[in-house]
């Protein structure tokens, strides 16, 4: 399925992608999309951010585990990384447990063993989107990748909207593409207190634009869908999609 989805989409050198994280039906190609935006680089590593959906806290999860498999098979967690990144913060708390039921960062992995066979990962769930948890997530990936960014492939995990009316996924959408494509990560704080954003991700892309190193890269809108091929004539219960690639 997933040789069949990348089909015809053109290679990219994109060190940076957003992408989304609902089943692969309704947004399966756009990942594809954003991943095949990275397919011609070199990494030795991925930064994987994705939104804790189950009840949320005030911190950022890190897994305690070696491996996470998929039926594909295992992919290596970076240990090195993960202590790294548990000495930024006391937000960055060590537990698998959030990671066992959260899908934002199990849809993902395929398309890296696709990719990237035996790559190591570094998964981060992000929980509530404070302007705590943003900041410390991109403090803390510019110290972590100091000297390593051109060699780590970051995959940040969001939809643009998450169930609402189509005409406000419409407006939503299209603030929060305009929001990332100004790299603007306090707009995007602003917007999720204001509710004119109800990503589920927001804080995770707030999070990569706020890292200074970011701000040099270029965005690039690859894709956009929504759900309602799935959804038929149900305009009440809209999520947009987007795969988003920064090189």
């Amino acid at each position: 399925m997933l040789g069949a989805l990348f089909n015809d989409i053109p290679k990219g050198s994109a060190r940076a992608i957003i992408t989304p994280h609902a089943g692969y039906t309704y947004s399966g190609e756009i990942a594809a999309r954003a991943f095949q935006a990275t397919a011609t680089r070199t990494f030795k590593r991925a930064v994987i951010i994705g939104p804790l959906h189950r009840e949320q806290e005030d911190a950022l999860f890190l897994p305690d585990s070696d491996v996470f498999t998929t039926p594909l098979g295992e992919l290596p967690v970076d240990k090195d990384l993960i202590a790294e990144l548990a000495s930024c913060s006391n937000q960055f708390i060590v537990n698998d447990i959030p990671h066992l039921e959260e899908h934002s960062i199990e849809v993902e992995l395929p398309f890296l063993q696709h990719l990237f066979p035996g790559l190591p990962i570094v998964p981060i769930l992000v929980g509530k989107t404070t302007a705590t948890n943003v900041k410390t997530l991109s403090r803390a990936l510019e110290v972590i990748l100091a000297g390593l960014w051109e060699e780590t492939l970051i995959v940040v995990s969001t939809n643009l909207c998450a169930f609402v009316p189509a005409t406000d996924a419409d407006r939503q959408s299209g603030r929060f593409l305009d929001l990332i494509r100004e790299k603007d990560w306090q707009g995007i704080l602003d917007g999720h207190r204001d509710k004119e954003i109800t990503a589920c991700g927001d804080g995770c892309v707030a999070g990569l634009l706020g890292a200074p190193s970011v701000s040099k890269l270029e965005v690039s809108i690859l894709q956009r869908g929504d759900s309602s091929s799935q959804q038929h004539e149900d305009d009440s219960n809209r999520v947009h999609y987007a795969a988003v690639a920064l090189a």
